[in-house]
């Protein structure tokens, strides 16, 4: 109930009580004169008004601002007259009175309902609130305004009343509200600054003030309103990710506000659900412990990402064999990778003088690596310097004489011409090879080989002999010729025969090919010719015998810096080489971070107790003295595992991972092999089997949907024995755990 006389002990009683609270308050202020004169312009000036809501008092009282005056007699209390009814409605509101004071003890008393504002010893203050109706649970409605700094402490002289702070009450300066009996209500109040709130009895307040805190300290009750419903998923997801800390014990509970609808009040429901599960240590625990599964989870699936990626490295592949090796096979080839390619590295230096033995490299720090590579890359550059230089040289000194540059680039040009058709002329050859295999194949035909058994006969005017039939018994017959680049037809019957044309097109290419190899040789001996016209001029300019001399002189110069294995080619060798070790190291450096974070990762889940991971194969599991964790894994996958004392000793849980439901196959009076299930949810079927229970995990929506024993494929049997689904925790299912704590013994 809320009383309308407030800060007042009754209305009768307002002007003459107001009257001598104010003369006490003069006469402990006036006592105190000399102290507070001592101490100066140091002091803080706090300020505390209490003020009633809806009392009857006709006028208010003026602030009183005490002056250092000499001490006066206390006066006899008056006899209090009896309470005024207002004459009409909207009477003035209940007197104020105003309190100054400095950070001297002292206390103040204003009314018998607020007993006593003390200034605290952190500089803070204390309202204490004496107990209105003996006996009773009041509610006193209280119109605050309060400055200061530290704490502002309410208590209670009975612990069942309750204060409400009204509209437009305010607290200004205090960090810390502490409740230490009794029940303060400051959902309509300003709060101000206040972060921390410390209650042992009861406090009030609204979502928004709730989520402003930094922490609620204490074992008392916190109610907070919230007024839609995301207000009150604020509230848990406040708790549950600790934005607001609480003392170990202390559970909020969030209220609807007055007229809430029904979202909201499905809203509240669901936030005290989750703030069960927020405060309570053991599902904190294993929330926590569901958090640590999932960093391995994430740190090992970011490890096999890697070691899949690292599969394409040219330097790793070349340690792999077969075409689907394992992660722990490409695991290890990293590591063999990266001292393959330092050997390979070290070659390369050692070809370039930069060190004594290849070897050197590998086994040097890193710093003497990091030099080792710089001196390479000078050595292959300076290589490339000197050949270009050489070439450069060469190239003018032969160019003094007139004519043999040219006449050298047309013998080159006119031997690789040659090479080019000699190569086209071979592959003519082996062109028309397969067509006559074809063709020999689609017509039953016998072809005559050559002598080394390796290619058709052909004479010189083309003529394909082909055996029809037994050898022995027909002979050979001459199918066609070319005569001038023109096929000339064979008998009648090889119109009959399939694929003639493309038969005889095979040869004309052969034949053509043959001739420009034929057109090439007399190009190059052309070149030769006119560059051997140069030898005397060549002789006598420079060192070389002859033009063919000085055109060789000069190919070595051109491959020195540019061939196969010149300046070039062992500068971009070397680049390679170090690109290959240093994608290897990096690839080693990376997995040996990621197992790091693997092993990192597995401690801190340990860390919560005895983990055993559900692969195949199954088999029993007995439970231990500690906290057992049983993790099932993909290798589970079609399993049978049997786990004694589960719940008997700690806590134990099992972990199947997120999103599941679980169903009873008693309630769908159906056994695990008659396709139940929902083919596009996860489910844990689970069945009591004497003492024993039994679960059926799956591993994929589409498990279970089977019959027979193809129904159990993709699932996870998992008993545990003596054991009853009444003592199953599936509180935290949301986050993959079952559990089971010890028993409680009566």
């Amino acid at each position: 109930m809320i009383h309308e006389d407030a800060v007042l002990d009754g209305a009768g009683r307002d002007t003459q009580a107001r009257d001598r609270a104010v003369a006490q308050m003069m006469k402990l202020w006036e006592a105190k004169g000399t102290r507070r004169a001592a101490k100066g312009a140091g002091l803080t000036l706090m300020a505390v008004t209490l003020a009633a809501c809806g009392g009857s008092s006709s006028s208010p009282t003026t602030p009183v601002q005490p002056e250092p005056t000499e001490p006066e007699t206390p006066t006899e209390p008056e006899t209090p007259t009896e309470p005024e009814t207002p004459t009409e409605p909207g009477a003035p509101a209940a007197p104020t009175v105003t309190v100054s004071f400095d950070n001297a003890t002292g206390e103040f008393t204003v009314t018998s309902d607020v007993e006593a504002i003390a200034q605290a010893e952190d500089g803070g203050a204390v309202v204490t609130v004496a107990d209105v109706t003996e006996g009773e649970a009041d509610s006193i409605e209280v119109l605050l305004t309060a400055s200061g700094l530290g704490t502002l402490v309410f208590d209670f002289a009975d612990a069942a009343d309750t204060v409400v702070l009204a509209e437009g009450s305010t607290i200004v300066g205090f960090d810390t509200l502490e409740v230490r009996s009794g029940t303060v209500d400051v959902s309509a109040a300003d709060l101000g600054g206040v972060t921390v709130v410390e209650v042992n009895s009861g406090v009030v307040m609204t979502a928004a003030q709730f989520l402003a805190l930094e922490s609620v300290i204490g074992a008392g009750a916190v109610t907070v309103i919230a007024a839609t419903a995301a207000e009150a998923a604020a509230v848990a997801a406040a708790i549950a990710e600790g934005a607001v800390e609480l003392s170990e014990g202390l559970v909020p509970v969030v209220v609807a506000a007055e007229g809430a609808d029904a979202a909201v009040v499905a809203a509240v429901a669901e936030a005290n659900a989750s703030i069960e599960i927020s405060t309570d240590p053991v599902l904190t625990e294993l929330r926590d412990l569901a958090a640590a599964i999932g960093e391995v989870d994430a740190a090992e699936a970011a490890r096999a990402a890697f070691l899949k990626d690292a599969e394409d490295n040219d330097a790793v592949k070349a340690e792999l064999e077969g075409d689907e090796p394992t992660l722990e096979e490409i695991g290890e080839a990293v590591d063999v990778a990266e001292g393959t390619t330092a050997d390979t590295l070290g070659d390369e230096l050692f070809g370039l003088g930069v060190v004594d033995v290849a070897a050197d490299f590998g086994g040097a720090s890193d710093n003497v690596k990091a030099g080792l590579i710089a001196d390479g890359r000078e050595a292959a550059q300076k290589a490339v310097d000197d050949a270009q230089k050489a070439l450069d040289d060469l190239t003018a000194e032969l160019g003094e004489i007139d004519g043999l540059l040219p006449a050298i680039a047309a013998v080159n040009s006119a031997k690789e011409a040659e090479v080019a058709a000699e190569k086209a002329s071979d592959a003519a050859a082996a062109e028309r090879d397969f067509v006559l295999q074809d063709f020999a194949a689609r017509n039953d035909l016998v072809l005559r080989k050559n002598e080394d058994g390796k290619s058709f006969e052909v004479d010189d005017d083309g003529v394909v002999s082909i055996l029809i039939g037994d050898e022995e018994a027909l002979g050979t017959l001459d199918l066609f010729k070319i005569v001038d680049g023109k096929v000339v037809d064979g008998p009648d019957f090889d119109a009959k025969l399939v694929r003639i044309e493309e038969l005889r097109e095979a040869g004309a290419a052969t034949v053509e090919a043959y001739e420009a190899v034929e057109q090439a040789k007399i190009s190059r001996e052309t070149a030769e010719g006119k560059l051997s016209a140069l030898d005397g001029d060549v002789a006598e300019a420079t060192v070389y015998a002859d033009g063919e001399a000085a055109r060789a002189a000069l190919n070595e110069a051109q491959g020195n810096l540019d061939g196969e294995e010149g300046a070039i080619a062992a500068q971009e060798s070397l680049e390679d080489a170090i690109a290959a070790w240093e994608g290897a190291t990096a690839l080693k450096e990376d997995l040996g971070a990621l197992d790091e974070a693997v092993t990192d990762a597995k401690e801190a889940r340990d860390e919560f107790g005895e983990v055993t991971e559900l692969g195949a194969p199954g088999g029993t599991l007995p439970g231990t003295a500690e906290d057992d964790i049983f993790i099932v894994t993909g290798a589970a996958e079609g399993q049978a595992f049997t786990i004694a004392d589960f719940g008997k000793e700690g806590v134990d849980s099992l972990f199947i991972g997120e999103g599941y439901t679980l169903v009873s196959l008693a309630e769908l009076e159906q056994d695990i092999t008659a396709n139940v299930g929902d083919s596009t949810a996860l489910e844990v079927f689970w069945e009591e089997d004497g003492d024993d229970l039994i679960l059926y995990i799956e591993t994929d929506a589409e498990a279970g949907n089977d019959r027979g024993e193809a129904a159990t494929e993709g699932l996870v049997k998992v008993t545990l024995t003596d054991f009853s689904a009444a003592d199953l925790g599936t509180e935290i299912l949301d986050s993959g755990i079952l559990y089971a704590t010890q028993p409680e013994v009566a």
